[in-house]
């Protein structure tokens, strides 16, 4: 007999029972049938609180095995972070030029930025030029050069020299936590913040390059 028919059976015996115990009636056929019932009830009661312990057991399976993801995600998240952060080569301090020391206002980074990293700012400036120009933006004043011009998207922002000696420009690029400066345009007494990995300022070209790149196939779909 299936549970459900099991249930229907035993409600219309509840229901005899019910009849019996309200009018009293003291019959050996009807006594014996409460007794059945209510074994059968007590099974039935049972089975649902055995499935109702599988149920929250098997709850509790999945939330630690959900857990147990997140922490493993987590932890392969900090394995990456700590492998493009590892193995910094040993960073110069800045040395500027008389000029940027005696005239510059702005703020200048701690050590001088190395000479790839300079050509990767390059080739975001290249990729920079080409998606304002495909926006309609021509000529453009590329803000890696000394145009007084800003662009900022999700990813990284670039602002060009600044010659306002009433505002102190902290960066003129940023992307993450790395800080790049630099006297009058890209390439001149450019300094950064810290000691960063090659592979860590890979990745600062990858992301950068593929900011513009979304925006680029972006415009090109309503063109």
């Amino acid at each position: 007999m299936s549970r459900k028919k099991k249930v229907e059976k035993l409600l219309s015996i509840n229901e005899a029972i019910d009849i019996v115990r309200k009018y009293n009636i003291e019959d050996t056929e009807y006594n014996n049938a409460i007794a059945v019932v209510l074994d059968e009830i007590k099974e039935l009661q049972d089975e649902n609180n055995e499935l109702t312990t599988q149920n929250i057991n098997l709850n509790d399976e999945l939330i630690m095995t959900k857990n147990s993801v997140k922490i493993a995600n987590l932890n392969i998240l900090d394995d990456t972070f700590d492998m493009v952060k590892t193995d910094k080569p040993k960073a110069k301090k800045a040395d500027l030029e008389l000029g940027n020391i005696m005239f510059n206002r702005n703020h200048q980074q701690l050590y001088r930025c190395p000479d790839y990293v300079i050509a990767f700012l390059r080739d975001i400036s290249r990729k920079l030029e080409i998606l304002m120009v495909n926006s309609g933006e021509y000529p453009y004043d590329n803000p890696f050069d000394n145009t007084g011009n800003v662009y900022k998207n999700s990813t990284f922002e670039v602002q060009a020299y600044s010659w306002n000696d009433d505002v102190i420009q902290d960066y003129n690029f940023k992307w993450r936590d790395v800080e790049i400066s630099w006297y009058k345009y890209l390439g001149r007494d450019t300094t950064i913040n810290g000691e960063y990995s090659y592979q860590y300022m890979v990745m600062m070209l990858d992301k950068c390059i593929a900011s513009l790149h979304k925006i680029n196939e972006n415009l090109s779909k309503y063109n």
